[in-house]
């Protein structure tokens, strides 16, 4: 809610008006863009006029209808414009009661213990004693009897005006005040809005005050009305109070209203308060509070200089409310200057003190702009102004799948460091360390692969511990979401892609709060969050979100399907590959044997047709296991503690071949690369490191369509000789974009590829385990052009074995 915060428009003497006043206020407001010139709310927190005389009223009616009213969303809507009376609205010249003649009371049988009565409850509670006590130009100390029907006389003027501008725009559960009432507790207003999930309560700051005792209090039955007014109308709404007299802690400051006034606002649910009369701007989150509560006070739009403290200029504020945050801009005239200037704007959280704690960090504008690339690597440009944090914060966390990221150093932030960590759960995490509390401009970028599924075949292999479709199955959706750690004024999340993955029909907006039910934790959809969400849709290239003021611990997200299909390997290639891993994994007497012969029968295919043995390199295949969502080591030629890696769709050189479908290559030397994003380190815990300087990873094709069901990665390291150094080469190539259409290593590339199939798929043919698909292999191997049928296989030792 967007609101205008105006007070104390009492004019700096008889010649100027309100219509000269505002001309300084609305040249600024002109200057806003467009849509920021437009209020929801307009509140004006006392002072009305100067002397509380009708003429003024007259005229404050017609600068509200003409100047006010105009610079509303909904310029008819007289009950979003909040007024309440201040102590200038009390009209000093009604009469108060009779003098008190203590000559005479003092006469009367009892006179005496009448007269102590008296000055014993002036001295305990001066504004509710009934008398008040005048100092005559000539000294003498006299007294006045009020007369309880006459008090409603100082309200007059400025109850007239209400009931003229108000009409009976202020129909239930609005109300309008009812300052002439001679019970307590009925001078107070309301303005409901369902809509906007908001209600503003007006209050009188001075329902005790007149020209003899200018005390502040609100009544407390007041409040209370107001309260079980809230909890019939306005019940789960934000409530918003206004009054016109500042908070003061010194209580011998009767014109201030004092902590417990405040309490009593608070204990009755207000959330938020807005107030005047100490002609300058302050806004707080009150530190010795625990419960929520937002103090926003604005300086004077019309006092003269008399009456504006510390030679503060004229002031006026706009304020906006979100759920957990308000956001203070305040604009002031200085000296004879008629142009207002901007004052820097302050963030107040709407929160507990735990919550205050942690929102000493603060920021403006926060956008992130992520790119990601057709080979599933993404950019992520972090723009952050005004970002002010005493502690580390967090500035970026990647979850697996993710492989590898990397970053670098903030730009024009100096003392600024961030640092980049792996735990033990796979989580990549960026932590920003500020050198002390000064505010800067952070300008950073990261890059990270792996992160976002292109197709709607990876969607599933990404969603392994997500949500699930009502039909049990893994979701389709992609949720590309940001996890709000600090609070800001805007968030923009940005997408964009280099071929058109997105299906546009699909894309929404999510906000997500993390919730805790019977001891599990998930993440909910929230609908009133995801209101304030504007989602930009301008091609299947590019989308993004935007929110102002965004609830820290809350995900903002983009969700779509994706366009593409992608590569999803076929039941009976799923079928294949899961019984081929319960045999090399699980089965504990012929496991061994399979794992033997199928790495035999590959060795030998790739001896026939590069005329030398891999044996001297270490190379491991490995199957699609559908059911972890992890390619697993079936067979090969490699150490006994490789059986234990493992890698999931698009992670690591391996799981990057088998994600797009194409051999994959990496080089020590290339971590500077973006292509060394594909590598997969070895996590801290590991106690041994691979000994690897290249690995080239081919796929196995599963199907008709030639969809993977798992790699066969080779590596090697220093100096080797023959095929090795051939590998070695061809990576060397691969990296440097050599292996181009026509090239001699796409051929070498080729060839591999199909040599590796072949073997791999004649070892299928002859394994006893695959009877039942001997049929669907030989076709495949037919379609797929991957030689005969043959029951025979020839060993790198030239001799021949039967699978």
């Amino acid at each position: 809610m967007r609101i205008l915060h105006l007070s104390d428009l009492h004019r700096a003497g008889a010649t100027e008006t309100l219509k000269a006043i505002w001309n300084g206020p609305q040249a600024a407001l002109r200057k806003l863009p467009e849509a920021e010139q437009r209020f929801d709310l307009i509140v004006v927190s006392g002072d009305l006029a100067g002397a509380a005389r009708p003429a003024e009223y007259d005229e404050l009616h017609e600068f509200a209808v003409t100047s006010l009213l105009p610079l509303l969303r909904e310029p008819d809507a007289r009950a979003r414009v909040v007024f309440v009376p201040g102590n200038h609205d009390v009209d000093w010249s009604a009469e108060l009661g009779r003098p008190l003649q203590i000559s005479d009371l003092l006469q009367r049988p009892g006179g005496s213990e009448q007269l102590a009565a008296l000055l014993r409850r002036y001295r305990d509670d001066p504004a509710r004693s009934g008398v008040r006590q005048v100092i005559s130009k000539y000294g003498h100390i006299e007294w006045i009897a009020l007369d309880e029907a006459r008090q409603a006389d100082r309200f007059a003027g400025v109850q007239r005006f209400l009931d003229s501008f108000y009409g009976d725009t202020l129909r239930e559960p609005g109300r309008r005040f009812d300052l002439a009432a001679a019970q307590e507790g009925l001078d107070w207003s309301a303005h409901v809005f369902p809509a906007d999930r908001v209600a503003v309560y007006g209050f009188n700051s001075c329902f005790l005050n007149d020209r003899h005792w200018t005390g502040a209090a609100i009544s407390r039955e007041s409040i209370a009305n107001a309260a079980a007014h809230a909890a019939e109308f306005a019940d789960g709404f934000l409530r918003v109070a206004v009054w016109h007299h500042g908070i003061h802690t010194d209580g011998y400051r009767p014109d201030y209203l004092n902590q417990a006034d405040l309490g009593a606002l608070i204990v009755a649910g207000f959330q938020v308060g807005f107030h005047g009369h100490m002609h300058k701007a302050g806004a707080q989150q009150l530190g010795w509070l625990t419960d929520r509560f937002v103090l926003v006070g604005t300086g004077s739009l019309g006092a003269n200089q008399n009456h504006r403290p510390d030679a503060i200029g004229k002031q006026f504020s706009v304020v906006q409310i979100h759920p957990h945050q308000v956001h203070v801009q305040v604009f002031e005239r200085t000296g004879d200057v008629p142009v207002y200037t901007r004052r820097p704007p302050r963030t107040l959280p709407l929160g507990n003190q735990g919550e205050r704690e942690q929102h000493e960090i603060a920021a403006g504008e926060h956008t992130r702009k992520i790119h990601v690339d057709r080979h599933g690597i993404i950019t992520v440009s972090v723009r952050i102004s005004e970002l002010r944090t005493p502690v580390a914060i967090p500035v970026a966390e990647l979850s697996p799948p993710v492989c590898e990221a990397r970053h670098e150093s903030p730009v024009g932030s100096p003392g600024f460091e961030i640092r980049q960590s792996t735990g033990q759960d796979g989580v990549i995490r960026f932590t920003l360390y500020p050198p002390d509390h000064r505010s800067t401009d952070l300008v950073w970028r990261y890059q990270a692969s792996n992160a976002v599924p292109l197709t709607q075949a990876e969607v599933p292999r990404y969603n392994l511990a997500g949500r699930r479709d009502l039909d049990g199955a893994r979701t389709s959706v992609v949720v590309r979401s940001h996890t709000v750690r600090f609070p800001c004024r805007h968030l923009t999340l940005s997408y964009s892609f280099d071929d058109p993955v997105v299906a546009m029909d699909s894309v929404e907006k999510w906000a997500l709060r993390c919730v805790t039910h019977n001891g599990d934790t998930h993440w909910e959809r929230v609908d009133s969050e995801e209101r304030r969400c504007e989602l930009v849709k301008r091609s299947p290239t590019e989308i993004s979100l935007a929110i102002e003021a965004p609830i820290v611990g809350h995900r903002y997200a983009i969700a779509y399907r994706p366009s593409l299909p992608g590569h999803a390997l076929d039941y009976t290639g799923n079928r294949i590959a899961a019984r081929l891993l319960d045999r090399c994994i699980a089965d504990r007497e012929l496991g061994a044997m399979l794992s033997y012969q199928l790495a035999e029968t590959i060795a030998a295919a790739i001896s026939a047709v590069f005329g030398g043995s891999p044996t001297g390199i270490s190379w491991m295949g490995l199957l699609w296991d559908d059911a972890q969502g992890r390619l697993l080591p079936a067979f090969g030629n490699f150490a006994s503690r490789e059986w234990v890696c493992s890698y999931p769709c698009g992670t690591g050189v391996a799981g990057h071949a088998f994600r797009f479908n194409r051999p994959a290559a990496w080089c020590r030397g290339t971590e500077h690369s973006r292509d060394a994003l594909v590598y997969q380190r070895s996590p801290a815990y590991q106690h041994w490191k691979p000994e690897h300087d290249w690995i080239v990873c081919v796929p196995l094709v599963g199907d008709d369509h030639k969809n993977p069901l798992g790699v066969v990665q080779f590596e090697g390291g220093g100096k080797q000789h023959g095929l090795g150094d051939r590998l070695r080469e061809f990576a060397n190539a691969a990296l440097a974009q050599a292996a181009t259409k026509g090239s001699s290593w796409e051929v070498f590339q080729q060839t591999l590829s199909s040599t590796v199939n072949t073997g791999f798929w004649h070892a299928c043919a002859l394994a006893d385990c695959l009877v039942d698909f001997r049929d669907d292999i030989h076709r495949l191997m037919t379609q797929l052009e991957l030689g005969g049928q043959s029951s025979e296989a020839s060993l790198t030792d030239g001799s021949m074995i039967r699978l």
